[in-house]
C-alpha cells in the first residue's frame, strides 16, 4: 500500500496480482492503473514478465514442463490430488515427490481444514502459493495463444468477469493473517485456517476463517466478502448459526467476524473493512 501510494481496498486488488516480490511493485509503478500494468507487463509476448515463472523454474528445477504442467493444473482449479493426477494422467502417488519439491521450494502450499492434522489429513488441498504466479498461471497460461495473436480483448473479458472472485481468495488469505497470532478486541488467537466439511448427512458449511484463541475458551468465526452492497446484519445472523453447528465449537465463545470490501448496509459491529485489516498487518 505504502510503496504503490494506493488505497486499503486498492491495496488488496494489487497484491492479488503482484504479491509481495518489491521488483513486481516496482514495475507496476511506471503505470497509470493497474489493467495498464497487467497489460503492459503479461499480455504481451515483450512484457517483462510475460516468461517470468519459467525463468524462476529454471533456477531450481530440471524438469520445466512437468512443473509447468502441474502449475496449470493446480492454477485451473484442479486442488486435491485425485483431480491433479486425473488431469496428469498419473498414478497419485507417481505425484509425491514433484508435489513435496514444489511445496519446499514455495511454489504449491498445502491447505488443510481448521483442526485437522496436517500429516493424516485427507482433506489437503494443493493451491499456488504466490498471487503473481496464481495470476500467470489463471490467466496468462491459458491464454497465451491470444497473447502471442496480439489479441488481448478476450482475456480482458474473462478477467473483466473473474476478477472479483479471484481478488476474493486473497482478501480471505490476508484476513486470515489478520488474526493468527493478533490482539483483536482484547483476544489473542492462534493461527487461522479455513473450515470446510459435512455438519450433517446431508449438510456441508464452509467458513472463510476459524481460529481459537490461545486461552482455549474463544473461537473467532469469519466471513469474507469482496463484493459491494451486503447487509451485515443478515451475514452475522447466518455466521452464528453456521458456527453453532461446526463439530468443535462445544465450549467455546464464538467472536463472528464479518471481512467486508465496503461499507455494508446495516451494523458496523464486528464488521472489519480493509482499512482496518491492512492497519493490523
Amino acid at each position: 500500500m505504502e510503496a504503490l501510494g494506493v488505497s486499503a481496498l486498492d491495496a488488496v486488488e494489487e497484491y492479488a496480482v503482484w504479491g509481495g516480490v518489491p521488483r513486481y511493485w516496482e514495475l507496476r509503478e511506471g503505470y497509470t492503473n493497474l489493467r495498464e500494468a497487467i497489460e503492459a507487463n503479461l499480455l504481451s509476448v515483450n512484457g517483462t514478465l510475460y516468461e517470468e515463472p519459467l525463468k524462476l523454474f529454471k533456477d531450481d528445477i530440471k524438469d520445466i514442463v512437468k512443473t509447468s504442467t502441474i502449475m496449470s493444473y493446480v492454477g485451473a482449479g484442479a486442488h486435491r490430488l485425485s483431480e491433479i493426477a486425473g488431469r496428469s494422467g498419473e498414478i497419485a502417488t507417481n505425484l509425491s515427490r514433484p508435489l513435496a519439491k514444489l511445496i519446499l521450494l514455495g511454489y504449491l502450499t498445502k491447505e488443510i481444514p481448521f483442526g485437522e492434522n496436517e500429516k493424516n489429513s485427507k482433506k489437503s488441498l494443493y493451491k499456488i502459493a504466490d498471487p503473481f504466479m496464481n495470476f500467470y498461471f489463471r490467466f496468462i497460461i491459458p491464454n497465451r495463444s491470444f497473447i502471442e495473436l496480439g489479441r488481448i480483448q478476450p482475456i480482458l473479458a474473462t478477467l473483466d468477469s473473474q476478477f472479483s472472485s479471484y481478488v476474493g481468495e486473497y482478501w480471505e488469505k490476508l484476513c486470515r493473517e489478520t488474526v493468527s497470532g493478533n490482539e483483536i478486541d482484547g483476544i489473542t488467537y492462534d493461527i487461522a485456517r479455513r473450515w470446510w466439511g459435512g455438519v450433517s448427512k446431508d449438510e456441508r458449511i464452509e467458513l472463510d476463517v476459524v481460529a481459537e484463541s490461545l486461552d482455549k475458551k474463544y473461537l473467532l468465526v469469519g466471513e469474507c466478502k469482496w463484493t459491494t452492497g451486503e447487509n451485515s446484519d443478515r451475514l452475522l445472523t447466518e455466521l452464528v448459526e453456521k458456527a453453532a453447528r461446526l463439530p468443535f465449537a462445544k465450549g467455546h465463545t464464538i467472536v463472528p467476524k464479518l471481512f467486508l470490501k465496503t461499507r455494508p448496509a446495516g451494523s458496523m459491529k464486528n464488521v472489519l473493512l480493509p482499512e482496518d485489516v491492512m492497519g493490523m498487518q
